[in-house]
């Protein structure tokens, strides 16, 4: 955070909070609050890695870890619009509600990790499925 605000890395906490705060604005208590519970104003020195993001990824992982007995909840709603052969259009809506294993898996992981293993058998790389932008299904017309 120090270096987002070209600060050096190892000034106090306290004055890193009040830089931020004048850089978004005094009256967003709420995002400071949440900057705080990410552990963005730690004294302890996060490790360095190669982008700023990759740095906060392992604080992320500490500070949004689940307490022992919670879980998490995946809401999706997908809309499906066919055009028919003969015009018409027609539009379906299928809904998915997953709930985490307190003592499991996550919902994110299971749906996330269910949707990758359906789709490599089907000749699927999983580093061509990072290039999936939207599915699109031709038919004869």
């Amino acid at each position: 955070m120090a270096g987002l605000m070209n600060q050096e890395v190892d000034i106090f906490p306290d004055q890193l909070k009040h830089i931020v705060a004048e850089r978004i604005g005094k009256d967003k208590k709420r995002e400071m609050e949440a900057l705080e519970k990410l552990g963005l104003f730690s004294e302890i020195p996060a490790e360095r890695h190669y982008s700023p993001l990759e740095t906060l990824i392992p604080q992320f992982a500490k500070s949004l870890a689940f307490s022992p007995g919670e879980r998490d909840l995946v809401v999706l709603n997908h809309d499906i619009e066919a055009q028919l052969p003969a015009g018409s259009v027609e539009l379906h809506r299928i809904s998915l509600v997953a709930y985490g294993d307190a003592d499991g898996y996550s919902a994110m992981a299971r749906t996330v990790g269910y949707t990758c293993a359906f789709r490599i058998p089907f000749g699927h790389k999983p580093s061509e499925m990072m290039n999936f932008r939207r599915h699109r299904i031709p038919h004869d017309s």
